[in-house]
């Protein structure tokens, strides 16, 4: 790979910058709305012409207690989509200078803020940021317990120009590079710069481009802060493909219906709080619920409803599943990923923490004839929020259905939406709106991790990375290649007229490649560069591009195209000094 590396040195391009004049680029300072403190804020930065950065001046929240704080400034890969849960691809180059931080800024006193000049967070001296022509992930984090990002709520991602610089916004979250994303978020604020100066260089490496053979059973969005909740007054409805054991997202037709007079109360109780649904009706149910399930069909008899929002299928009669007997399922009202994924199959309207002895029903009702009766479980105004769930006879169809959702509870009640099929599925997190009203997505039979490219540390000048290559079925794997170029297939290019149906090129042609034997292992390492990187300013900013192939009969139990050979996603390298 040093041979590689130095080839590409000497092809690298010498950029030639525009005309500059100094200048500040400002977004807006209308606020509306606002992280947690010590959460992060996201945008794109594009850079037509050197600039150094002097200073960053934001709008601050109200949250926290204020007085003296700093700001931390990040650079990431060339843009902060897909990239904000991996704090390893990162690099803070900058603080704000200490300050007083003028919190509850409003309309009429907009209270931009001008935290002096930046610092080196290393060294604490003065540390303008230089940057040379090209596109950063730009991230700025708030601190824990001074104060918080105030931004505003947009409909739609923005952009903001001078002739030397653009930003595209962008996304927040509660903590910084951890959780759930609020997008589009506008950060409020300015970037003050000159021009010229010596561009600093942070090695990074990042993802692009699909990968073949993903499959999912299951989908969640988090909204770690109820106020990005998104849903109100939608339809989330589920064809069940029953032939092909998966679920096809669409918007439904039908709005929220409130319940009516046949409609049975649960024991009103806290989120810690379950019943079944066969028990309340006083017998079984009016007709087993069925579902996608491992490839099969799924046969409920009962559910068991989760006062905080969620539902778990249960056979009591051993009618082929092996979802859990009854009051097998504790009640959870502290949603998480993990334990989504983990534990047993749900669907998930709404789970959050709910009370519904301080307000509210939940009820169930069948209404309909048979042969097309519906089972509707409702949350009515529970803790502010009001939605319903609702199942199909015969068809196995469920829909989703919301009027008004709670914002409230702030970052410590987070809410997930979605449905799983339990027992350790792969966590496959979409945006929930998008793919339901848009009708794009569909669940699939059976889970399969697609063959990734990875870096296990950022390629920094000096250091000794590796390239990892995993995902693909090791025993039905042989050898494999990592092939690399100079430049990208963006967006890439379907590998179908070559048999590989649903896989893409994307690197434009091989520049050089390094062939492997798996002989069974899990992952394989390759070196970046053999014997690390070298320190010499011919690779600092240094940036090249790759894709690996493999040769797999078999992506999960079934044979993955006729050629057997699978791709993977494409990986940016960038060297950088920092």
């Amino acid at each position: 790979m040093l041979k590689l590396a130095t080839l590409l040195a000497t092809t690298l391009a010498v950029s030639v910058s525009a005309q500059c004049n100094p200048g500040t680029l400002t977004t807006n300072n209308v606020g509306g709305n606002a992280g947690n403190a010590g959460g992060g804020i996201y945008f794109d930065l594009t850079v037509n012409t050197t600039i150094t950065i002097t200073d960053i001046n934001f709008r601050a929240g109200s949250t926290g207690s204020g007085g003296a704080g700093q700001m931390d400034i990040y650079l990431g890969p060339s843009t902060y989509v897909g990239n904000v849960t991996n704090a390893a691809l990162w690099t803070r180059v900058a603080q704000t200078a200490s300050t007083i931080i003028n919190q509850n800024a409003t309309a009429t006193n907009p209270g931009i803020l001008t935290l002096g000049p930046l610092v080196d967070p290393n060294t604490q001296l003065p540390g303008p940021i230089t940057l040379g022509p090209g596109q950063y992930g730009i991230a700025l984090a708030s601190q824990a317990t001074v104060f918080n990002h105030n931004y505003s709520n947009p409909g739609n991602p923005a952009t903001f120009s001078t002739p030397e610089l653009t930003i595209n916004t962008g996304a927040a979250q509660n903590a910084l590079f951890s959780g759930g994303i609020f997008t589009p978020r506008h950060w409020n604020g300015e970037i003050v710069y000159t021009c010229g100066g010596t561009p600093i260089a942070v090695a990074s490496s990042e993802q692009y481009g699909n990968a073949c053979y993903k499959y999912n059973t299951s989908y969640h969005e988090l909204f770690p802060n109820p106020i990005g909740l998104d849903v109100d007054n939608q339809n989330h409805y589920f064809t069940a493909d029953l032939g092909n054991s998966r679920f096809q997202l669409s918007a439904g037709a039908t709005g929220y219906t409130a319940p009516g007079a046949g409609a049975i109360a649960a024991a009103p109780g806290p989120g810690l709080t379950s019943f079944s649904v066969a028990t309340l009706l006083g017998g079984p149910l009016p007709f087993p619920i069925i579902y996608p399930r491992g490839g099969a069909v799924g046969i409920a008899d009962d559910l068991e409803v989760c006062h905080s929002g969620y539902i778990t299928p249960v056979d009591v009669a051993g009618n082929g599943t092996t979802a859990a007997i009854p009051n097998a399922n504790a009640p959870d009202n502290t949603p998480t990923v993990a334990e989504f994924y983990g534990t047993a199959e749900r669907w998930c309207p709404h789970w959050k923490t709910m009370d519904s002895s301080a307000g509210g029903a939940i009820t169930v009702e069948v209404i309909g004839s048979p042969g097309s009766r519906q089972l509707v479980i409702d949350w009515a105004i529970v803790s502010g929020n009001t939605f319903q769930i609702v199942f199909h006879e015969t068809t196995g169809d469920v829909e989703y259905r919301y009027q008004t959702m709670s914002g409230g509870g702030g970052g410590g009640q987070p809410v997930i939406i979605g449905w799983t099929q339990g027992n350790n599925a792969l966590a496959n997190e979409i945006d929930v709106s998008v793919a339901t009203q848009t009708g794009t997505y569909a669940t699939d039979p059976v889970d399969n991790t697609p063959l990734n490219l990875v870096t296990d540390a950022r390629p920094q000048l000096g250091t000794n990375p590796n390239y990892v290559i995993d995902g693909y079925d090791a025993p039905s794997t042989i050898l494999g290649a990592l092939v690399l170029d100079l430049f990208p297939l963006i967006p890439g290019v379907e590998l179908a007229a070559f048999g590989m149906t649903g896989c893409d090129q994307n690197i434009l042609a091989p520049t050089a490649i390094q062939s492997f034997v798996t002989a069974g292992a899990t992952s394989i390492s390759i070196p970046i560069v053999q014997g690390g990187i070298p320190t010499s300013g011919g690779f600092n900013g240094l940036s090249f591009f790759g894709q690996a192939f493999t040769l797999t009969t078999n992506c999960a139990g079934n044979p993955c195209n006729a050629t057997q050979v699978i791709a993977s996603n494409g990986l940016r390298v960038f060297f950088g000094s920092l």
